[in-house]
């Protein structure tokens, strides 16, 4: 057989097996040939067994999709086959990677784009406090409520992680704690504080009040009496109410103010 006219060779290097049918009998031989270069073959030739060749297709030769993963056998691409950057998010069908296809220390932050990992895409229990690295989250990174005092373990936080300032009156319990002003109106006559220049004693009545076997209030409570200087105290603390006693009647228009701690 004349080879010349039948391979033409270029820079690349093939390996392939030829068999070749001597004759018109059963006779056969099996020839190994290794080219160095791009080899062409035209006009008909048969070849039995395994041809290898290196480099032979690349990306440009395939049309998009032309490739499924049912043609792909498992394992048969790896890392190493993959040039860098060669496959972006827009040619990953949503869910083909799942978390158990990534390596440990695989993504780090800097490979995920900001923005593209909300919520939603995080399961409840996911994240737990190992995967947040220190002072890695801020006070910018919590929305305004979206921590709740049920999501806080107990102890979790002590008076360090509070700053100074930063708890006001109402984020305190008023049934464990609360701060009361009555003014000599209606409201005030209500709730049992009255002052006329006469009286010296009052029941003010406040349903925070506990007084219940160990667990009772405690109330302090300060006047604002231009007129003079009453002597006021507190005695008698029952359930929903107590009294106050003064040495001297308050005159018409004193304020009471008063705080009230129930200890849990």
């Amino acid at each position: 057989m004349d080879w010349k006219n039948q391979l033409t060779k270029t820079p690349y290097l093939v390996l392939f097996v030829i068999l070749i049918t001597v004759g018109v009998g059963t006779a056969s031989a099996l020839i190994t040939i290794t080219l160095a270069g791009d080899v062409t073959i035209t006009g008909d030739t048969t070849l039995q067994g395994d041809l290898t060749c290196n480099n032979c297709v690349d990306s440009g030769d395939l049309g998009f999709g032309a490739v499924g993963g049912l043609n792909i056998n498992n394992d048969a691409v790896q890392g190493v086959h993959i040039r860098e950057n060669a496959v972006d998010s827009s040619q990953i069908a949503a869910g083909a990677v799942g978390s158990d296809e990534i390596a440990d220390g695989q993504v780090f932050s800097i490979d995920i784009a900001d923005g593209t990992i909300k919520g939603a895409d995080i399961g409840i229990g996911q994240i737990g406090g190992v995967e947040i690295g220190a002072n890695a989250v801020g006070a910018g990174e919590i929305a305004t409520d979206a921590v709740r005092a049920d999501e806080i373990q107990a102890g979790a936080v002590g008076s360090s992680e509070i700053l100074d300032g930063s708890i006001t009156t109402t984020d305190i319990s008023t049934s464990f704690m609360k701060f009361v002003r009555f003014i000599d109106d209606a409201t005030g006559n209500a709730a049992g504080w009255n002052p006329n220049g006469a009286t010296t004693l009052f029941t003010i009545t406040d349903s925070d009040i506990i007084h219940t076997g160990a667990k009772m209030s405690v109330v302090a409570i300060v006047l604002h009496d231009n007129s003079g200087s009453p002597v006021c105290s507190v005695f008698n603390i029952g359930a929903g109410a107590f009294k106050v006693t003064c040495t001297v009647a308050p005159a018409n228009g004193t304020i009471l103010g008063y705080v009230l701690l129930t200890p849990p």
